[in-house]
């Protein structure tokens, strides 16, 4: 490309593909120990589809010098349900408009086998209180933009600026007299941050 801010994603495999099209339904094994190398290799290229645009995925690669600028994840998303979702708005509002799962790159994914083992943040909630419109609406409104004919590269693209949305303001008025917005999920998930031990096999 001919700059460097942009992100790339590989195309994820795996066992189920939960309805989402953009994943490949593939079965090499539900586990490490159950994977089958042997048939992954000779199988893993029979979808045959291409980079998709406007889109995002797993695994990313992204520019140091723009991962350094945007702050990377941000914490307030530990332990981290939506903070992909939130990285790329944080790219979207530095001005990047170049995102794209490469279809050549392919990565088998067994699926929620770390992530079903913590509690959740709720991710949906602080990415609106954030940024004043939902997740959905970001990949249907912003992200879709670059797939239009111009590519949504243009000063004419309504969606360049991040507005709040009603759907937006009216589940911030919500979440805000709700819960204790923004750090509540991390005394959840971890009522001693900072103080946890690290020990072999949990």
């Amino acid at each position: 490309m001919d700059t460097d801010l942009a992100l790339f994603f590989g195309t994820l495999i795996q066992p189920e593909n939960g309805g989402n099209d953009i994943i490949i339904k593939q079965d090499f094994g539900e586990s490490p120990a159950a994977f089958d190398e042997s048939k992954f290799l000779q199988d893993y290229l029979t979808d045959s589809r291409g980079d998709k645009e406007g889109a995002s995925s797993q695994p990313t690669l992204v520019s140091r010098k723009w991962w350094n600028m945007v702050g990377g994840y941000s914490l307030e998303f530990s332990p981290g349900m939506s903070s992909d979702d939130d990285l790329l708005m944080k790219f979207w509002v530095a001005g990047c408009r170049n995102f794209r799962i490469v279809g050549a790159s392919r990565f088998y994914h067994f699926g929620c086998k770390s992530t079903g083992r913590i509690k959740h943040n709720l991710g949906g909630r602080i990415f609106v209180m954030k940024w004043g419109i939902t997740q959905i609406e970001f990949y249907r409104l912003y992200l879709a933009s670059l797939r239009r004919a111009d590519g949504g590269k243009t000063a004419g693209n309504p969606h360049n600026c991040v507005r709040a949305s009603w759907l937006g303001k009216l589940r911030r008025v919500g979440y805000a007299l709700r819960y204790n917005y923004p750090l509540q999920d991390i005394e959840a998930w971890d009522p001693l941050p900072g103080r946890g031990e690290w020990s072999k096999g949990n």
